[in-house]
């Protein structure tokens, strides 16, 4: 059995040509499995998750673990074997530990729900044709591409129905390039209008899009400020080791050049005071538990910031079609100039309905299931730049498409203009629905004995159909062969199609929602903007006046001000879709955008937060980094609840590691250069880490929190840490010094007495970051106090933690503390309380 093209020659240029010719039966089973042994495959999928080596790998070879590795052995080796000062090595362990397993446990949810929004390609094999997975086509198949599908691997057109493939993601070039027989089509460019098949010439790393994955790849990394943040205070703690760690050292080293193992102990436990061991994995692990929390409300995050992404929002691009509205279309009917002809036009309609997959097609289709299609010559097929297609049947030439384009009149409506005019009252009747039915009027729709005026009518007619929302398209005819280049000027109007949509139920409460959030919702459609304007005013969105985007300035400092001075935008072409966010962008705005169709798929890769419906195209799907896979657009409060939680909670998190790298950073100095020795052995800051820092922070970053986003995450973070952090140094140094000028207290009682110092400080740190307080926060501090205190008194921790208190060390020690503690709060009252 041989698969045919039903391609046919049209008369155009060479680059058109397509043919009845066969195409071939594609590979054999045992060809396929040749290739496959001989690795010649496409290769995995991008997924939207690491592998279990990536996972492994990242979360225990980290330069941070290789340090705390290094200082472990050291104490070992110079502490006569004993471990208990070595116990900071645990954290290497535990934070591997978790790491890993929640990552184990987020990659194992999110591929199970990328499976089902993973795309497909379809291969004809055997003379069959077939649905495989993307990473199953193997070299030689015969790819058979339709409107909306990426192409998956480099291949040649071997038949063309004026295939077009817009390949902006790769070259650049803005523009739909039109592939004829032979020509090159490259993997990562997508199909906007036509169909064909595609002989695969290179497939996985062979491919263009592989090759040039920087620039072309299917994920564009989002910008997270809580991880460039981090990034850059890792950085600096970095590089602040590098030249307080030796200096630390020496200073340690030449208080008792003969106990030098001691010094040199005393040395690590300042330098493991320094290191953020958990900060990372806080913030990773933060991501992932949001990333699985939206995964079981059927939400795939693609890109893990973009959950952070999406809580910094401030400018929301929503298209009509699918997102706003259920995205299935109804064929409500067709009503034609002469009534006498809707026989023939209902089988013209359905042949040039059934040439392309597209949700209006589909509609068209089903409501004309029971009318047989026509015979055709040629055609061009429809695509979101041009607005139409066309057939030629016989000596006919039929053009469908936007109203304006076809009938003449194409003005702004918020201008004014002809809109109204060309419609008259004497049209209204032909226009009423009466129990979701057209009313046919004869005497309206009659075919007028002038052309201009019957024209005008129809445009009437359409614009009062667009003005109760209903989506219109025009039905012309012309002597004229059309071609993809322009529309035939001598058209003749024939009939309108009219279909309708319903819009979500939920679409206003969640529009509200952002409404009420402070985020700006812009509606950009290639709809009629009367339309798109009624269902923005279904959907609660006060519209005086739609923009009809075809009018947009070329000047973009004008089209930024048309932009930010409208909200709702009709007939808009991709291009312009991706102009619009990238001029938001410019001006500071953060844009995520929605949409299902292939004329979304750029914008929402430019956009800083791409939102895709799982029933759009494949294209517009992998270049998003969330999909909605049960295509309610009510999920995006809580998408962008998580978001907020998750940087609200990891700014609370980072304050407590950098306020203690900061007292570390500053007590390790003074103590340098007063020659003191360092008051903490490693043991006891493994202790305050775990109390005042590790503990806390795992709760606190699972915490709800639902505070609005500010951009400023770095600064506030140092501006409340460093203050503290010195509070705490000051208090430490203070505490020390006083109690070691005293004959009767030992070094080691006085280290303990500052670790209560240190205790103290962090536990009303603590309480100030963890307002407002709930039960389970005062119950959190309680069990810290509790176990700080234990860890002290009984003898057995005690003796394992190397404390030694002494009773009479208490009241300078709390009096140091008070005051510290009082500073601290006073910080804290002048911060507000955290973002």
């Amino acid at each position: 059995m041989e698969v045919t093209t039903g391609l046919q020659e049209n008369g155009a240029a060479a680059r058109h040509q397509s043919s009845r010719e066969a195409v071939s039966q594609g590979l054999s089973n045992s060809e396929v499995a040749q290739r496959i042994k001989a690795g010649q495959v496409n290769g995995a999928p991008m997924r939207s998750s690491r592998s279990l080596g990536d996972i492994l790998f990242n979360n225990i070879v980290t330069p941070f673990n290789g340090l705390l590795m290094v200082l472990v052995a050291v104490v070992i080796l110079v502490d006569g074997g004993a471990v208990s000062n070595a116990l900071f090595g645990i954290v290497i362990i535990v934070n591997s530990g978790i790491g890993t397993f929640q990552e184990l446990r987020a990659k194992r949810m999110l591929d199970n729900l990328a499976i089902l929004s993973a795309p497909h390609a379809r291969v004809i094999r055997e003379g069959q044709e077939r649905e495989v997975a993307v990473d199953e086509v193997v070299l030689g198949d015969t790819l058979h591409l339709q409107w909306g599908d990426q192409v998956v691997a480099d291949g040649r057109v071997v038949a063309s129905n004026e295939l077009e493939i817009d390949e902006s993601l790769l070259t650049g070039e803005s523009d739909p390039i039109a592939k004829g027989i032979g020509e090159e089509a490259l993997s990562g460019s997508i199909v906007v209008a036509g169909s064909g098949y595609l002989e695969v010439t290179a497939v996985g790393a062979d491919a263009y899009s592989t090759k040039i994955t920087e620039q072309a790849k299917r994920f564009q990394h989002t910008h997270s400020e809580l991880v460039s943040g981090t990034n850059k205070l890792l950085k600096w703690i970095s590089w602040m080791l590098v030249v307080v760690a030796p200096l630390l050292v020496w200073g340690q080293l030449r208080l008792d050049w003969e106990g030098w193992q001691k010094a040199v102990v005393h040395a690590t436990a300042a330098i493991v005071g320094m290191i953020p061991e958990g900060l990372v994995l806080l913030t990773s692990m933060a991501f992932m538990l949001a990333a699985m929390v939206l995964a079981k409300r059927k939400v795939l995050v693609q890109q893990m910031p973009a959950v952070e992404g999406l809580a910094r929002v401030d400018t929301l691009l929503l298209d009509k079609t699918g997102t706003l509205t259920e995205g299935t279309l109804r064929y409500e009917g067709l009503i034609a100039c002469d009534q006498a002809e809707t026989g023939r036009l209902e089988q013209v309609l359905k042949t040039m309905a059934g040439r392309s997959p597209s949700p209006t097609n589909s509609a068209i289709k089903h409501g004309l299931s029971s009318v047989e299609p026509l015979a055709f010559d040629s055609e061009v097929p429809f695509s979101s730049a041009r607005k139409w297609s066309a057939l030629t049947i016989g000596d006919e030439n039929w053009i469908m498409g936007a109203p304006e384009l076809l009938l003449g009149g194409a003005t702004n409506p918020s201008k004014g203009s002809p809109m109204g005019a060309l419609g008259g009252a004497d049209c209204a009747a032909a226009n009423s629905m009466a129990n979701g039915a057209i009313a046919r009027t004869p005497k309206d729709c009659a075919l007028a004995a002038d052309a201009a005026q019957a024209q005008a009518r129809m445009l009437g007619h359409a614009r009062e159909l667009a003005a109760q929302g209903k989506r219109v398209m025009a039905i012309v005819s012309s002597s004229q062969r059309p071609d993809a280049t322009a529309i035939p000027t001598n058209s003749l109007a024939r009939a309108l199609v009219v279909l309708s949509e319903s819009i979500r139920p939920d679409a206003e409460e969640t529009l509200g929602y952002f409404a009420q959030q402070g985020t700006a919702i812009k509606i950009v459609s290639g709809d009629n903007p009367l339309t798109v304007a009624a269902v923005a005013r279904a959907v609660g969105i006060a519209v005086e006046a739609p923009f009809d985007a075809r009018e947009l300035p070329a000047d973009d400092k004008a089209c930024l001000e048309v932009i930010e001075g409208n909200q709702v935008f009709g007939r808009v072409q991709p291009e312009q879709k991706r102009r619009i966010a990238r001029l938001l962008q410019k001006a500071g705005h953060v844009v995520a955008m929605t949409g299902d169709g292939v004329n979304d798929a750029l914008a929402l890769k430019d956009a800083d937060i791409g939102i895709a419906m799982n029933s759009g195209a494949s294209a517009t799907k992998a270049l998003a980094e969330l999909v909605l896979m049960d295509n309610q657009f009510a999920q995006l409060p809580r998408v962008l609840a998580e978001g907020r939680r998750v940087i609200a909670n990891i700014e609370r998190v980072a304050n407590l590691f950098i306020i203690k790298n900061v007292y570390s950073l500053a007590l390790s100095l003074a103590v340098t250069v007063m020659g003191l020795s360092y008051p903490y052995l490693p043991i006891q800051m493994t202790v305050i880490s775990a109390l005042t820092i590790g503990i806390p922070a795992f709760f606190l970053a699972l915490a709800p929190n639902h505070r609005i986003y500010q951009p400023g995450f770095l600064k506030r973070v140092l501006g409340r840490a460093v203050p503290i952090g010195l509070i705490g140094a000051c208090a430490m140094l203070a505490n020390y010094c006083l109690l070691a000028s005293r004959g009767d207290v030992t070094p080691e009682a006085a280290g303990t007495a500052t670790s209560i110092v240190v205790l103290l400080i962090g536990f009303t740190v603590i309480v100030g970051l963890a307002r407002p307080l709930r039960g389970w926060k005062v119950a959190l501090v309680a069990f810290l106090v509790v176990a700080s205190v234990a860890m002290m008194t009984l003898p057995p921790l005690a003796a394992i933690c190397r404390y030694s208190l002494d009773l009479s060390t208490l009241p300078v020690a709390f009096a140091t503390s008070a005051v510290a503690m009082l500073l601290v709060c006073i910080v804290q009252h002048r911060m507000g309380k955290p973002r």
